[in-house]
């Protein structure tokens, strides 16, 4: 990318992301001015206010509207309202995801079922009815987005086909989810990596990358071709950012991460890593692994016995390799789909930053 290029590309990039933050306080507050929402219950209200503010890499908002406009040579009223929408989708499956992962922390900050608790009188089961309001917001927060999705100014056609696309994912991600509870309980011996690979597919490539990418190219009237190519990239982007999610787990920092760690394996959840630590070990390194991830709670000598295992087998250089080769295969494709130069950067630019973590 030339210097004066790059510049263009930062001075986009800002304001798209300036428009991003600016729609989330009007996605929020319009949740209220709809419905009441602060007059019914008002902590709660502002809890789940603070949760859809929270700060983010806005990842699927910035896709959706880097991919539109990489097509197209306009921008339609409500162009923000559709992609703070995804944004919002993604609020919904964290909620979930955090009560199904039993998570007490979410970018170092309490998660929204922890949030609830402490607004809640002992003697009605607070954390129970924590994580009994947390589903109920989530489900809010995903019908309004449902709704907010469809209010972009293009005509009907278009909207409709970008739609089916952002429900289609939504479908697949909650398939994933699924599909990566009951193989957890799956023996480490009848793991196969197309199927973890698949859940990774469903559960984090499509509703991250492939979803904000063909939904947004699609309300710019692309071919079924050209959406097809951006769902595979999206495929490949998936796979890159959720192995190298799987090392994090087990060797990122809590305080640069700020997430619980060892929740994979924790809840035993079968990886891309962990496939590999087990398939490269010794016969006595295995029993050692599956006798730890029977266990009902891990102790810290347990996690320390997994990474020294792990640190024993090359399945770190492994993953790190798989994740490189998938990332680069995306470039590659994305390459190929013809596009504006510059929203081709800014896709590069913002998935690079998704997998580093910047």
């Amino acid at each position: 990318m030339d210097a004066a290029l790059k510049r263009i590309s930062i001075s986009e990039e800002e304001r798209i992301k300036r428009n991003i933050e600016k729609q989330l306080v009007i996605f929020a507050d319009e949740l209220d001015r709809q419905y009441s929402f602060k007059k019914s219950i008002p902590v709660f209200y502002e809890e789940i206010k603070k949760f859809i503010l929270r700060k983010g890499k806005r990842v699927r908002p910035l896709l959706f509207v880097y991919a539109y406009k990489a097509f197209s040579q306009s921008e339609p009223a409500n162009l923000y309202s559709s992609a703070v929408a995804l944004e919002a989708l993604h609020d919904f499956a964290l909620i979930h995801d955090d009560i199904i992962d039993n998570s007490s922390l979410r970018s170092g900050i309490p998660t929204l079922n922890k949030l609830f608790e402490k607004h809640i009188l002992p003697e009605s089961s607070g954390e129970k009815m924590g994580e009994n309001l947390a589903m109920v917001a989530g489900d809010i927060i995903f019908a309004f987005a449902m709704k907010k999705y469809r209010s972009v100014e293009v005509d009907n056609e278009k909207i409709d086909r970008s739609f089916n696309s952002v429900t289609d994912a939504a479908v697949k991600t909650g398939i994933g989810e699924m599909k990566e509870l009951l193989y957890s309980a799956e023996p480490l011996e009848n793991i196969v990596l197309e199927r973890i690979l698949e859940i990774y597919d469903m559960k984090t490539g499509y509703y991250t990358f492939c979803c904000p990418m063909t939904a947004g190219a699609l309300l710019a009237d692309v071919s079924d071709d050209e959406a097809l190519q951006l769902n595979n990239c999206g495929l490949l982007m998936g796979r890159a950012f959720q192995i190298i999610d799987d090392i994090i787990d087990v060797f990122g920092s809590p305080c640069r991460y700020g997430k619980n760690l060892y929740d994979d394996l924790r809840k035993s959840k079968k990886t891309v890593l962990l496939w590999n630590t087990y398939n490269q070990s010794s016969p006595k390194n295995r029993r050692v692994i599956k006798e730890i991830l029977s266990k009902k709670h891990l102790k810290e000598g347990d996690i320390k016995e997994i990474k020294k295992i792990i640190k024993s087998t090359e399945a770190l250089e492994s993953c790190r390799l798989l994740a490189e080769k998938y990332k680069q295969e995306a470039f590659d494709m994305l390459e190929r789909i013809k596009m504006k130069e510059k929203y081709r950067d800014l896709i590069y630019t913002n998935f690079e930053k998704v997998l580093n973590r910047v």
